[in-house]
């Protein structure tokens, strides 16, 4: 077999050439199609069995090959997986980020809103292909060992990938910068700019879900250095490159992470409980998680790859019910690196698989050697049991790897299927928990939206947090959108009643009327502390609620058609969702059964509201505050006889006022 590292190691070989063939946060192991088990790709555990070898100390493990790559070996992005798994994570029903854009942003096509730069949830998908193509520096970051709350120390070195993915000050496309731009994309004053900003908030995000499904490939967990096209990548992209195909694999629940501990100031638990909760720090007694585990927990404690098989494990014995126990030697292929300083690993042990379930009672000793990928001829596949304390099975990895009649151990296309099966959809279920966190920060309102206060003259808000974290200190803006979707800041916001929310609690800002001012959208922001995460956000868009006005109407003396009647009038505002008009509503008269569907704009302080229709009523003026002047008012009821020869009321409207 080549050596894989080989290509870090030949003398003369660039920087560039090295870092494109470390480059890698590519995915995978992927599922076996069900023709190669047809081709014969055994699993017969009962019959087959491998010959004692004799009872000798293996010899001293051969230094790493340094062959260079082999001849055609050339650099391949296995960024398609990424991008598959990111389409099915941001569309699983319980992905909430959909829902999220719909209900609380009321962009009625959720994750496929168009942007200049694409839809939303292709931007999410550009973004994990993107951080796999900047290849030259950025792959070097893309591993965290648990065990050591390390990054990539094998061969070359790198920051680990939690730090990476949240706030690395080389780093303009992690979790702080989305945060940026996600605030950006709530506040900017046009809708271009908005929706831009909303597409780079998706590409940011789709960067750090990518580092996130690396924890899903056990050699970002295990600093087991890699080249371009590994096995375990390249297979996946082949049989799980597609959308369609890793929707065919079960479905995991979706994590969430509450308390806890982070392994870095700065950084939540609740963010970093993805890459690692801290149950598993490599202790010798671990026997299986008391909770959910971080990703990179689980591929580290539960799987192996081609250089960290089993560490410095030189023999091991076996104990076997109503039998010897198994004595196991190991020794290493020249080109296995898994006795390396960096690559011992104390999980998984030989002594926690079934291996000793293949040998009969009469062999107690059966020497192996570490070969590590693409090992042929397979005839045992071992599994890896993990029991508590109670000698409870908590775990089982099937097809951990393979034993050959060479006694050669390693992966064939059947070990890359069981690891996907079981790695691929954590992958998916994380990805889509950590936009769940993204977009975590909600804000209630009540029915009606606002109340009007007729002392002070301004509308009233009851502001609730409807998140499961409490909201902190921070800031809380409120803005709204013209007709044309330009979004201006309400200086005059007043929330100076907020002291903090714990969940499902609510305080009362207060802000004045705009009808005039804007148009039919509101957006509130909060800006702060969620949970322990700093700078964190949440943000509603609403419309007010429905205003009505009153005021008295006069019809002008000596006009023909119109009745000698002095009465009030009744104007009922409706902000509607675009595309429409300002303002919406209806105009009736008080003693009048009457109600005109009407409609208008507001530019400035002048109204114009009405229908010009054969039966209609018309209102127009000059708002000043809460009070309508200079209102001039007409209105007729009979649809086959208009003006000028049916009856209808002209006049003025005096101090017409919002009285809700």
């Amino acid at each position: 077999m080549s050596d894989p590292r080989g290509v870090f190691e030949q003398p003369g070989w660039s920087t560039v050439v090295r870092s494109a063939a470390l480059a890698g946060s590519f995915l995978l192991i992927s599922p076996v199609a069900s023709h190669l088990i047809a081709q014969g790709a055994s699993n017969d555990r009962a019959t087959l069995s491998i010959s004692p070898q004799p009872e000798l100390w293996p010899e001293s493990p051969a230094s790493p090959s340094t062959q260079g790559p082999p001849e055609g070996d050339q650099p391949l992005f296995e960024v398609g997986t990424h991008r598959a798994i990111s389409n099915v994570a941001i569309r699983r029903a319980d992905c909430q980020v959909d829902a999220f854009l719909k209900n609380e942003l009321l962009l009625t096509n959720g994750i496929l809103t168009s942007t200049s730069q694409g839809g939303l949830a292709s931007r999410l998908e550009d973004g994990a292909e993107d951080e796999d193509e900047q290849y030259l520096t950025r792959p070097f970051n893309h591993f965290y060992n648990p065990v050591t709350n390390g990054g990539l120390n094998d061969l070359t070195s790198g920051m680990n990938s939690l730090q990476w993915a949240y706030n690395a000050g080389n780093n303009n496309e992690d979790w702080t910068d989305a945060r940026d731009s996600y605030y950006r994309a709530l506040t900017q004053p046009t809708r271009n700019q908005r929706l831009t900003e909303l597409a780079t908030t998706f590409f940011r995000l789709g960067h750090v879900i990518h580092l996130l499904q690396d924890l899903a490939q056990p050699q970002h967990t295990r600093n087991d250095a890699h080249r371009v096209g590994a096995e375990f990548e390249s297979y996946c992209l082949t049989h799980y490159g597609t959308p369609g195909a890793i929707s065919s694999l079960p479905s995991e629940g979706i994590p969430s992470f509450s308390g806890g501990t982070s392994p870095f100031g700065g950084i939540p638990p609740e963010f970093a409980g993805f890459w690692d909760t801290e149950q598993y720090t490599g202790q010798a007694a671990f026997a299986g998680f008391g909770g959910t585990p971080g990703l990179s927990e689980y591929s580290n404690a539960y799987f192996i790859t081609d250089d960290t098989m089993f560490g410095n494990t030189r023999m091991a014995l076996l104990p076997r019910a109503g039998a010897p126990a198994l004595r196991i030697l190991m020794t290493d292929a020249a080109e296995n690196r898994s006795t390396a300083a960096a690559h011992l690993f104390p999980h998984p042990h030989i002594r926690n698989t079934n291996v000793a379930s293949f040998y009969p009672a009469s062999t107690t000793f059966v020497w192996l050697q570490r070969e590590g990928t693409d090992v042929p001829d397979a005839v045992h596949y071992v599994d890896l049991v993990v029991r508590n304390g109670a000698g409870a099975v908590v775990h089982t990895t099937p097809s951990l790897f393979l034993i050959n009649d060479d006694n050669e151990i390693g992966f064939d296309d059947v070990t890359y299927q069981s690891a996907a099966s079981m790695l691929i959809p954590k992958a998916v279920s994380y990805s889509a928990g950590l936009m769940n966190y993204f977009f975590r920060g909600k804000i209630g309102l009540p029915t009606p939206t606002t109340t009007w206060d007729g002392t002070e003259k301004k509308n009233q808000i009851e502001i609730k947090n409807d998140s499961a974290e409490a909201f902190g200190q921070g800031t809380w803006e409120l803005y709204y959108d013209d007709v044309s979707g330009n979004r201006t800041k309400l200086d005059a916001f007043d929330a100076s009643a907020y002291s903090g929310l714990a969940a499902g609690a609510s305080f009362t800002a207060k802000f004045p009327e705009v009808l005039c001012d804007g148009g039919y959208g509101f957006t509130l922001v909060f800006k702060g502390q969620i949970g322990n995460e700093q700078n964190a956000i949440a943000t509603k868009t609403f419309y007010t609620a429905n205003e009505t006005w009153t005021g008295t109407f006069y019809t002008p003396s000596g006009s023909e058609y119109c009745f000698d009647v002095t009465n009030q009038c009744i104007a009922i505002f409706v902000r509607p969702t675009p595309p429409g008009y300002d303002i919406v509503g209806y105009l009736q008269f008080v003693g009048s059964s009457d109600l005109f569907p009407v409609s208008g704009t507001c530019n400035n302080d002048q109204l114009q509201f009405g229908i010009a229709a054969e039966c209609g009523a018309y209102l127009s003026g000059t708002i000043s505050g809460s009070t309508l002047t200079n209102g001039q008012t007409c209105c007729w009821y009979c649809p086959l006889d208009p003006p000028p020869t049916g009856p209808w009321f002209c006049g003025s409207v005096t101090g017409m006022e919002r009285t809700e």
